[in-house]
């Protein structure tokens, strides 16, 4: 026996991504126009960012994710 779910339309699903953060602080100031682009083109999704601590310490004031992970 199976089952089936109804899903909600893609439309209506809130959209969550996880970004690896890079290692190196260069990089990762580099990447902070990517990550500004990723959050005005999606607004209304849940972004982490895990990274090292180092670094996550840069993306922490910029308003690119709603959950840093160090």
């Amino acid at each position: 026996m199976f089952s089936i779910r109804r899903l909600r339309p893609a439309r209506e699903r809130r959209r969550e991504d996880l970004i690896r953060a890079t290692n190196w602080i260069g990089d990762a100031i580099m990447a902070l126009p990517a990550l500004r682009a990723v959050r005005k083109r999606f607004p209304e999704a849940e972004i982490a960012i895990v990274g090292r601590p180092y670094v996550a310490d840069i993306y922490r004031d910029q308003e690119i994710c709603d959950q840093l992970i160090p």
